[in-house]
């Protein structure tokens, strides 16, 4: 197979050669301090690690009466219940070898039924990995990983192992996102040094892709979302200056190459400047999403005769800049605008909206939106991120943080304001509110839901 072809020999490259950059496992991690990745070496440590808790969560949702694009489906229900088991452990077989296991069982339903009701069981395996470091400088992973590249907080353009991987969490911050997502079935091999680090992983094909989640139950792997295609990877990163330490991401996904490179850069101790580029050439959004739903059979072939939007294959770029500021008394403050130049233009968006009146193509246009979200892209081209967090605000344990995430076009804003409050050393408690706001015509303010709040009780083990 050319792609294990290709894989391998970049493997070899990684191993006998000297590498003059720096692989960034997760550049999230380095937002709003930032430090170079250091040598890990092989400690003697504790023989199992990790953490476990079990929860419930109540969640209201308040939705719109009339939508100017019809839902081909019954909306969202009122209040739903969620009892949810998660857990992480590492397991160190000896200086050299660990086994890492992540996941989390959740039981879903509607209240005032009976709990569960069929098909309302999920269970994500995140991650479950072999790493094996036969010396302090090498390390080789075997399993489903989740790896991180990129330092855009609420986009990640070289995050290419981004898409289909969402699992269930209760808060849609991007890092809670990002982090308690499925990994990918891989192989992956790391290289460090005294300035940097080289990676290359090789995700294979283990199954057909497919189709979008119609339900919240799900009780498989998931390979054929995370593992739809034969898929390589090449990082680097190389610290240059004290406070410059950009990386280099190559993606091949089975068909074509796409790259890109990250950046940060400390201002004092309190500001981090960061920006981030890839560039690949793809289709519009509209045309990726039809063709993924004519190839998992959701659509018959028709639909790519569909005359909506741009469906040109070409070159298109995604950039990610923003800073991070951290004040003494733990208050940290995020400003990022994202550009994707797959995403809906003024003109796209003029175009769902008519569709929607004027045809019978609700369901094709709303599962445009649901691909976008699937591959966890943003479904505008412009659009400005801010958040501010604080921990130990008021009382101590209690962490307080809020975020606006902005269509710069229509001026649409999905928020939401998180209290989490660790009121023993067991027990914690999670409130969660959100809205959608914005004209009828809009990116969010054509949403159904309008609003929602989230009570959960959580107790660690």
């Amino acid at each position: 197979m050319r792609v294990m072809r290709q894989f391998l020999y970049m493997l070899a490259i990684l191993v006998s050669a000297t590498p003059k950059a720096f692989a960034q496992e997760d550049a999230l991690d380095r937002i709003p301090t930032i430090a170079p990745l250091t040598q890990e070496k092989p400690a003697r440590a504790r023989v199992l690690s990790g953490s476990a808790y079990a929860g419930n969560a109540v969640e209201y949702f308040s939705t719109r009466d009339s939508l100017p694009v019809n839902l081909p489906v019954s909306a969202t229900p009122d209040w739903l219940d969620k009892a949810f088991l998660d857990g992480r452990a590492s397991v160190r077989i000896n200086t050299r070898l660990r086994v890492v296991v992540s996941d989390r069982f959740s039981a879903i339903a509607q209240l005032h039924e009976k709990l569960p009701v069929d098909g309302d069981y999920r269970n994500d395996l995140r991650e479950a990995y072999v790493e094996w470091r036969p010396a302090p400088s090498l390390a080789f992973e075997a399993g489903r990983v989740n790896v991180r590249y990129g330092v855009g907080y609420a986009f990640a353009p070289t995050d290419f192992l981004r898409s289909r991987a969402i699992a269930d969490t209760l808060s849609s911050d991007p890092s809670a996102q990002r982090t308690d997502r499925l990994g990918v079935f891989m192989l992956r091999g790391e290289y460090f040094f005294s300035r940097g680090a080289v990676d290359v992983l090789y995700a294979p094909k283990l199954a057909d892709p497919t189709p979008l989640l119609t339900s919240a139950s799900t009780f498989n792997l998931g390979a054929g979302r995370t593992n739809g295609a034969d898929r390589v990877i090449a990082s680097a990163h190389y610290s240059i200056a004290r406070d410059f330490d950009p990386q280099f991401v190559a993606y091949y996904d089975g068909n074509r190459w796409s790259g890109g490179v990250s950046i940060t850069h400390a201002l004092g101790d309190n500001i981090t400047l960061y920006a981030e580029w890839a560039g690949g050439k793809a289709a519009s959004l509209f045309s990726r999403a039809f063709s993924f739903g004519v190839d998992t059979g959701t659509f018959p072939d028709s639909v790519l005769q569909l005359s909506v939007g741009n469906d040109d294959t070409t070159f298109r770029n995604a950039v990610s800049a923003g800073f991070s500021y951290q004040t003494a008394n733990k208050i940290n403050l995020i400003v990022e605008y994202n550009y994707y130049g797959g995403g809906f233009s003024s003109y796209d968006w003029a175009q769902w909206f008519a569709s929607g009146m004027q045809t019978n193509l609700n369901g094709e246009l709303w599962y445009v939106r649901d691909f976008a979200r699937d591959q966890t892209i943003p479904l505008s081209r412009n659009r400005v991120f801010i958040r501010l967090a604080r921990d130990d605000a008021f009382l101590k344990n209690i962490t307080l943080s809020a975020f606006a995430l902005v269509n710069a076009g229509d001026g649409s804003v999905v928020g939401q304001f998180e209290a989490d409050y660790k009121f023993s050393q067991k027990w914690s408690a999670t409130f969660i509110a959100q809205t959608y706001t914005g004209a009828t015509h809009s990116e969010y303010g054509s949403l159904p839901i309008a609003s929602s709040a989230i009570l959960s009780l959580q107790r660690s083990f």
